[in-house]
């Protein structure tokens, strides 16, 4: 395995590849500088592997988020790679109804807006666009009930990447939003298992999907020059 996949897959573990140092930081920072020597002869292999990476460990989110921020101080062209693909990959999750990758690449995005790849406007206008939506599904005169599990994700899905948004998502009016949402259910409401697939369902994600792209990323994006 190269030595660049071997940093991007361990970051954060007590492992040989990272020596006897322990420190994110260093992790970080040793990571970031190898691969940035390799993104003239393996860009491709890195930017798949680097997204790869962070839905397969999303524990990792934030290392990986931080070195794409890193990344970004020198190499904009390929940042904006990974987020366009991510915006991709997000999309294709909407339309399929693949609820984990959904989730995590949600975090992914938020944790790059941390590093200054994004802006916090951009990620605001993606949750406001969940929470609309489940706040139209969960109408308890005109909605339709058996789309309740699929509200409560796109909230669950909210409520989940704020903290790790910090202090740049804190938008109070939100998650009063959520809770008046929560408050909306009826109180002899069963638990339903989410189901996914039906044509009412991918119809649906498949708008949502086109409104963030269409938001976030043909014109909320903005690649900062420093962290």
């Amino acid at each position: 395995m190269s030595s660049w996949k071997s940093l991007l897959l361990r970051i954060g573990e007590k492992c040989p590849e990272y020596g006897v140092n322990t420190d994110f930081k260093d992790h970080i920072e040793t990571c970031s500088s190898v691969v940035r020597r390799e993104l003239e002869h393996s860009g491709d292999d890195i930017l798949s592997f680097l997204l790869s990476c962070a839905e397969q460990l999303p524990h990792k989110i934030p290392l990986y988020g931080t070195v794409v921020g890193l990344l970004n101080l020198e190499n904009e062209d390929f940042v904006r790679q990974i987020v366009e693909t991510a915006q991709t990959n997000l999309q294709d999750a909407l339309n399929s109804g693949n609820c984990n990758n959904i989730r995590i690449l949600m975090r992914f995005l938020t944790a790059m807006m941390c590093s200054k790849v994004l802006q916090p406007s951009s990620l605001v206008v993606v949750y406001e666009t969940l929470l609309s939506s489940a706040a139209t599904i969960v109408d308890e005169e005109r909605g339709n009930p058996s789309w309740q599990a699929c509200a409560d994700f796109y909230i669950t899905c909210i409520l989940s990447c704020l903290p790790w948004g910090g202090a740049e998502l804190v938008e109070a009016y939100m998650v009063i939003a959520a809770f008046d949402y929560l408050s909306k259910g009826k109180k002899e409401k069963k638990r339903r298992n989410l189901i996914i697939g039906s044509s009412s369902f991918q119809a649906t994600t498949a708008l949502i999907a086109i409104f963030i792209c269409f938001f976030l990323f043909s014109k909320s994006i903005m690649v900062f020059h420093g962290i």
